[in-house]
C-alpha cells in the first residue's frame, strides 16, 4: 500500500488537492501500522532471546499507569473511548523496569481502544493484594466491547494470533502486542490473565510481586 500510493504521488496519477492528502494520510497510517509491527517484533524477539530482562528498580504502578494513559491518549481519543482510573497512591511500589512495565500498559489500554471501542469506556484499576508468601500489585485493564469467544481466550497470547471478530473487522494490529505483554509481566515474575464474556467486553489481569527491598 505504502508503495503504491507513492508511486501513484511520483507519476502524477493523484491530482488534486483532495487527492494528494488522503493518499498521504494512507502513506502515514500504513507507516505507522508498519513501524508497530517492527517494534513489537523486535520487543517479542528480544524477549525470547533473554535480552529485556528488567531492571530491578522500584516502580510505583501509579506513575506507570499515567505515563502509558498520556502516550496513548491519540489512540484512545481516537476510538470515542473514556478512561476512567482507579489506582490508589497507596499502593506498594514494584520491582522492575519501568519502561518496560508501562509498555504492558500501553499495549493493554490500545487493545482495549481497539477492540472494545463499541463501549465507549476503559476502566484501569489497581489494588494489593497479600499471599501467603507475599504481597502482590493486581493492575486491571476493563473494557465494555464486544467481549473475546471463549473459543479464543486460550489462544489470545500466541504470537501473531488475531481473533475472529478484528480480522473480520479488519482491525489494524500486529498479533503480537499481548505476546509482548506475556513475556514481560512472566520476566517480572508476574502472571497475566484475562476474564471475558460475550457481549460483555473484557478485562485484563496483569500482578506483579511488590518490591520486598521497600518492606512490601
Amino acid at each position: 500500500m505504502i508503495r503504491g500510493a507513492g508511486h501513484n504521488l511520483l507519476r502524477g496519477v493523484v491530482k488534486g488537492r483532495g487527492q494528494v492528502e488522503e493518499y498521504s494520510r494512507l502513506i502515514i497510517d500504513h507507516a505507522e501500522q508498519l513501524q508497530e509491527i517492527v517494534e513489537q517484533t523486535l520487543g517479542l524477539v528480544g524477549l525470547q532471546k533473554g535480552e529485556s530482562s528488567p531492571i530491578r528498580d522500584p516502580v510505583q504502578i501509579g506513575q506507570v499507569v499515567d505515563n502509558a494513559v498520556a502516550s496513548v491518549a491519540d489512540e484512545v481519543d481516537a476510538s470515542g473511548c473514556r478512561v476512567h482510573l482507579d489506582v490508589p497512591s497507596s499502593l506498594p511500589a514494584v520491582s522492575g523496569n519501568a519502561a518496560a512495565l508501562r509498555r504492558v500498559l500501553q499495549n493493554l489500554i490500545v487493545n482495549a481502544a481497539k477492540h472494545g471501542a463499541d463501549g465507549g469506556w476503559i476502566g484501569i484499576s489497581a489494588r494489593t493484594e497479600a499471599t501467603s508468601a507475599s504481597r502482590v500489585v493486581e493492575v486491571r485493564v476493563a473494557d465494555r466491547g464486544p467481549g473475546i469467544p471463549s473459543s479464543e481466550l486460550a489462544e489470545i497470547f500466541r504470537p501473531f494470533f488475531r481473533g475472529s471478530t478484528a480480522r473480520a473487522k479488519q482491525t489494524r494490529g500486529s498479533g503480537l502486542g499481548l505476546s509482548v505483554v506475556r513475556g514481560i509481566v512472566e520476566a517480572h515474575g508476574g502472571e497475566v490473565s484475562v476474564e471475558s464474556e460475550a457481549g460483555r467486553g473484557a478485562t485484563f489481569m496483569v500482578r506483579l510481586p511488590a518490591n520486598k527491598a521497600l518492606g512490601a
